[in-house]
């Protein structure tokens, strides 16, 4: 995450990133997590990609919001829980 690195030396204080489970693993790993958005669609695939991937480290979160959406949707908020 060479990335995270390069932000943190400019003093970027809060970044906003959009991916997957590889990247939110990746920004875990690193300590860099510290607000995670969702949105939970009301509909089971069966079969798929996980959310995060295998071997992504433990990390507790306390809810911040949740708004229910249209069709059922929920847009959830969590920050790291300390």
């Amino acid at each position: 995450m060479a990335l995270a690195a390069e932000l943190e030396k400019r003093r970027c204080r809060r970044v906003g990133i959009e991916g997957g489970g590889q990247l939110i693993r990746g920004m875990i790993e690193i300590g860099k997590l510290d607000v995670l958005e969702m949105a939970i669609i009301p509909l089971v695939l069966g079969e798929g990609i996980p959310l995060f991937p295998a071997g992504t480290p433990e990390l507790k979160l306390r809810l911040i919001s949740c708004q229910a959406r249209d069709g059922g949707a929920l847009h959830v908020v969590y920050e790291r829980a300390e």
